[in-house]
């Protein structure tokens, strides 16, 4: 740990020795690899995760964690993120998969920062097993589908991010026309810049509420009927 300053007095073999203990007791798996993807260290969560002792994994390519058809991409995208230097998350806006011991997958998010050492740059993984939820979005996605009513999901620019299949029906459009659309699509012309500033006043101060309740709402389908 050279050029690390021991708080309130503590000797630095202290902290050391207390460092190592957050690491290994930390509820996320974590890895410690050096510039050629090489395994320096492993935590007891990534091991119980992949199913792997640290023997087994200790000196071997960090790509032996992820099934074979993605170790090229994975072995790039990590060089490339090590010299940025900047933590952040690996594979943002893509699914990671992981790969157990016994050859089963599943999906992981990586965060990745560098650590500057007198052995040169190494590269600190912390991986989240996200199956759980994975299937909670399933279900609440099944649970969409399957509603009887139309039902659309926007994000906080007002771009649809999600409708079920009793929106496609209920207003004409493919549901690829609708993903990443404006809402106001789904309304005649003479109301969308008035719908624009009533949706931005709900999203200051959101409430359970019915839409438009006390006053007619209109919508326009593709053909252009109303």
């Amino acid at each position: 740990m050279s050029g690390v300053k021991a708080p309130s007095g503590l000797p630095e073999h202290d902290l050391t020795r207390v460092l190592s203990q957050v690491v290994e007791c930390a509820p996320n798996g974590v890895v410690l690899t050096r510039s050629d993807g090489s395994i320096l260290l492993v935590n007891a969560e990534l091991e119980r995760m992949f199913g792997y002792t640290r023997a087994q994994l200790l000196e071997r390519p960090i790509e032996r964690l992820v099934p074979e058809r993605f170790r090229e991409g994975q072995a790039a995208l990590r060089s490339e993120l090590a010299e940025d230097g900047r933590p952040r998350a690996m594979g943002t806006g893509r699914e990671l998969i992981g790969l157990r011991a016994d050859g089963s997958e599943f999906p992981i998010e990586v965060g990745l920062s560098t650590l500057d050492t007198s052995e040169g740059v190494l590269a600190v993984e912390s991986v989240v097993d996200i199956s759980v939820r994975k299937r909670l979005e399933r279900m609440f996605q099944r649970m969409v589908e399957a509603a009887p009513c139309a039902m659309v999901m926007i994000d906080g620019r007002g771009r649809i991010v999600l409708v079920n299949p009793q929106v496609e029906e209920m207003f004409g459009h493919a549901r690829t026309e609708l993903i990443g659309s404006p809402l106001e699509m789904l309304l005649p012309e003479r109301f969308r810049a008035a719908h624009c500033l009533h949706r931005r006043a709900f999203a200051t101060s959101p409430s359970i509420r019915q839409m438009g309740a006390g006053r007619d709402l209109t919508a326009r389908r593709k053909d252009g009927t109303e």
